[in-house]
């Protein structure tokens, strides 16, 4: 690497690396259940908090050291717009199924934030294009859990 480049961790590992500590979550509040991988939001019954999910962004990008194989693995070769896609829908899929029915407006504007920079920093221009275009056709629904997963779930069908 160049000196004064900053290397930037990979998005679906960072992505998935998310999903694998909300599964340990999961699991460690005494369900064995695994987080359904293509089940629709208003399906999956997850609950962690939005307090789960920033303590989860902040964590180490390595994955956690277990006793049996990783819950994913990672991409060996370059990254491929359809896992980016995939761990990006799974992360918004996931958002959606823990967002409270009745969230405050910040919960809503860190929501708004969240979907506004995806149209504007996501790693495949194409893809962000597409979805900045959506966005401002049918701006997300946060006014409740209900209605964020309808929007996810209904805004994801058109990729």
């Amino acid at each position: 690497m160049a000196p004064g480049r900053i290397e930037l961790p990979n998005p679906v590992k960072l992505l998935q690396h998310l999903a694998s500590n909300l599964q340990s979550r999961r699991r460690s509040q005494g369900s064995s259940e695994e987080l359904p991988s293509r089940k629709p939001a208003a399906e999956q019954d997850v609950e962690v908090s939005a307090v789960d999910l920033q303590a989860s962004a902040a964590l180490p990008l390595t994955p956690p050291a277990t006793a049996g194989p990783p819950a994913y693995s990672a991409p060996t070769g370059p990254v491929t717009k359809e896992d980016l896609g995939r761990a990006t829908w799974t992360l918004l899929h996931t958002l959606a199924a823990q967002y409270p029915q009745n969230p405050t407006r910040r919960q809503q504007k860190d929501v708004q934030a969240l979907v506004d920079l995806l149209t504007r920093i996501y790693p495949c221009s194409d893809c962000a294009k597409h979805f900045g275009e959506l966005v401002r056709k049918r701006p997300p629904q946060t006014g409740s859990g209900e209605d964020l997963q309808q929007w996810i779930t209904s805004t994801s069908k058109y990729f």
